[in-house]
């Protein structure tokens, strides 16, 4: 799968896919940009120099560098809705083979998206920035088009997580409640204590609390009535089998995959 631009314009195929094309070089070195330096290092002079171009060229893509934020911003949502999506089929596979009923099933998943945006944290914090530090700032605030943008591809996000909620409440595994209302606390929580972990590990608070993520699904979910002892029995079976990971790159939606293109003069 390759990164699909908002707003792509009416242009032949031909032009529209060599656009796109271009498109895409720019926004893997605003990319890069980004990653070494944060949002004040993506300047549109910089972008072009980076990139060995003129400024001119690289308004003729993208007008503004709100506009390139847009992108970058809706590139990492992208790409945590996938491996989400990647993690949950894993975990589908798995307790299908451990014969885990439908409660169950729904709690693994619920884990296994709350370990996927864990890992994506610990492995890519600079792109995972992007998003989570970003996003919720006045100062790098975007227009509303844009940022509308953005949070139609986060939503994607979070209505699969509320779905899995769902039935969770429906099998019994936990109470009823809610379902839109527990996505947001349980991406609120996960989101403040994975921002806390910066703060434990430069020697603050009480020192290191590496499991602090773990500890607080668990406690969530056992809040909302989960049995404690099955939560902590499928958070140590995925987090043993790996079965959360995050074998994408956020790079690789920027690759031309699609046959359309390879084949393309």
């Amino acid at each position: 799968m390759v990164h699909v631009f908002s707003e792509s314009g009416e242009f032949s195929p031909a032009v529209a896919q060599n656009r796109t094309r271009k498109m895409r070089e720019i926004l893997a070195s605003a990319l890069d940009l980004a990653c070494e330096g944060g949002l004040d290092n993506l300047t549109l002079h910089a972008l072009a120099e980076r990139m060995g171009r003129s400024v001119a060229a690289v308004y003729r893509y993208y007008p503004s560098k709100e506009a390139v934020v847009r992108e970058l911003q809706r590139l990492v949502a992208t790409h945590i809705r996938l491996i989400s999506a990647d993690t949950a089929a894993r975990i589908d596979v798995w307790a299908a083979r451990q014969g885990l009923n439908e409660g169950a099933r729904a709690l693994a998943r619920l884990i296994g998206a709350a370990q996927t945006y864990e890992l994506f944290a610990q492995e890519a914090p600079a792109e995972f920035g992007l998003v989570t530090h970003y996003l919720g700032s006045a100062r790098y605030g975007l227009p509303e088009r844009d940022a509308q943008a953005v949070f139609e591809v986060a939503r994607e996000t979070l209505g699969m997580l509320s779905a899995d909620i769902a039935a969770a409440q429906a099998t019994g595994a936990i109470t009823p409640g809610d379902a839109q209302e527990r996505t947001l606390m349980h991406w609120g929580a996960l989101q403040g204590v994975i921002q806390l972990l910066k703060f434990t590990r430069r020697g603050g608070a009480w020192g290191p609390a590496e499991s602090l993520p773990d500890t607080t699904m668990r406690a969530l979910l056992a809040g909302w009535g989960a049995d404690a002892a099955l939560v902590g029995e499928l958070a140590d079976a995925i987090r043993m089998k790996k079965l959360a990971s995050a074998e994408r790159q956020v790079r690789d939606l920027l690759h031309e995959t699609e046959t359309n293109e390879s084949e393309a003069p």
